[in-house]
């Protein structure tokens, strides 16, 4: 369960983190844009541990995310980092991704979400 949160927050974490703040930038592997300069076979095994698989599937999905408009911002990265993660506060051993998860649990776990976290950030950043 642990390992699951974490993931769940480094997903976020990297999804709202704009390229130009990404280690993979400042090691001049992708521009602000997020397009990669270097290919995979020209990075050295560190470059490689710094910019792994995890990194481009959120690098891709930041970019198609772009395409939308008013993607590109902040609000619209948690919206959709929270509607792919949006069961994951009704895990348990008993019901771990299965269909038993109500409409009313999934509005009131993005309920919960907003109010507990995105408000409160969102009002940081201001």
């Amino acid at each position: 369960m642990v390992v699951d949160l974490f993931l769940v927050y480094q997903f976020i974490r990297r999804l709202v983190t704009p390229f130009n703040k990404w280690e993979a930038y400042e090691l001049g592997i992708i521009d602000d844009k997020g397009n990669i300069l270097r290919k995979k076979r020209d990075r050295t095994p560190e470059e490689r541990r710094k910019f792994g698989v995890f990194d481009i599937m959120i690098l891709k999905l930041k970019k198609l995310l772009a395409k939308i408009p008013g993607g590109t911002t902040k609000l619209a990265s948690y919206a959709t980092a929270l509607w792919l993660i949006r069961e994951w506060n009704h895990f348990s051993s008993e019901s771990l991704l299965v269909e038993d998860v109500s409409e009313d649990q999934i509005d009131e776990s993005i309920d919960k979400f907003i109010n507990e976290r995105l408000i409160p950030l969102l009002n940081k950043d201001t």
